[in-house]
């Protein structure tokens, strides 16, 4: 027998009169997360005695509320970045639920995960002036606790890297020079190449997440591991390793050019078990890391 459940501690009427003195607190109905969170009374006592939360509202003398479902994605992108134009800041969940039009449900239904909301916003904003100070808040945030000079290698998705110009270029004066470096790589050259490396079929080292995937590619075999999928949604892999028992083993890898755009991106490091990049730059990252430049050196002096 399965252990008998508690009673339930509180009445109906005590579960209603909570509810219009939590909503005479706040101005408005609470969420279910924010009477639970503000009470003692806890969600079975609800379930149990009025069947589920929206009962328990309407018993209350309320509507019971659903935010309104967006009609396009690009609805949901724009209301996330005026909840982070409010705030100064990346919304919480609960933070985007409180203030926001639609719910962070609605994002995970989108796009597949709340992580996703940084990247998606980056893509939606390239070239659209009026989000420039949203992006400069996000941008401001990733960088606050980057070492001094790890700051200029902090690259959102959204923006080209710039490697070092050609030696010929160096010759310029250096206002010339200053001027090619910041404009976009793809005004003066159609790509940009890596440092020389000749490592195995691959002349140049990646200047993206793009070489990165390519690269990790070429190596799984050295790592023990088969890759089972890929996809554009984080964690960007699946793989499989055999453990020490002979048992296969999943393994959860995201890519990223340098380790610390694992933060810029907003992914939850619970969800993930690997990230592979090319340079490793977060010192206080709490997963493992293939650092690809590393494995490079090595496999090349064996």
């Amino acid at each position: 027998m399965g252990r008998p459940r508690s009673t339930p501690k509180a009445t109906q009427q005590e579960i209603i009169e909570a509810i219009q003195a939590a909503s005479k607190s706040l101005g408005r109905l609470p969420s279910k997360a924010e009477f639970l969170a503000q009470t003692k009374i806890g969600e079975y006592t609800i379930n149990h005695v009025c069947g589920t939360w929206c009962n328990a509202v309407r018993a209350a003398g309320f509507k019971s509320y659903q935010k309104p479902k967006p009609k396009a994605s690009e609805d949901l992108i724009v209301d996330w970045a005026r909840t982070v134009r409010t705030l100064g800041r990346a919304p919480s969940q609960w933070d985007y639920n409180k203030i926001a039009e639609f719910s962070w449900l609605h994002w995970k239904q989108t796009f597949g995960s709340w992580s996703a909301a940084p990247r998606a916003f980056f893509e939606f904003a390239h070239g659209k002036p009026e989000w420039d100070d949203v992006v400069a808040i996000l941008e401001a945030i990733a960088a606050k606790d980057a070492e001094p000079e790890q700051k200029h290698s902090l690259a959102l998705e959204t923006k080209i890297l710039l490697t070092d110009p050609p030696a010929s270029l160096l010759r310029l004066k250096d206002d010339w020079h200053k001027w090619l470096r910041e404009r976009p790589v793809s005004q003066y050259t159609e790509l940009t190449f890596g440092d020389p490396i000749d490592f195995r079929r691959l002349r140049n080292a990646p200047v993206n997440e793009s070489g990165v995937v390519l690269l990790f590619g070429m190596l799984a075999a050295e790592f023990g591991l088969i890759i089972e999928a890929i996809q554009p949604a984080f964690p960007d892999c699946e793989a499989k390793f055999r453990g020490e028992d002979g048992k296969w083993r999943r393994l959860r890898i995201e890519f990223e050019y340098e380790s610390r755009n694992f933060l810029i991106h907003g992914h939850n490091a619970s969800e993930c078990d690997v990230i592979v990049c090319w340079r490793h730059n977060w010192k206080e990252c709490p997963l493992r890391v293939i650092e690809l430049s590393t494995a490079v050196k090595e496999l090349k002096a064996a």
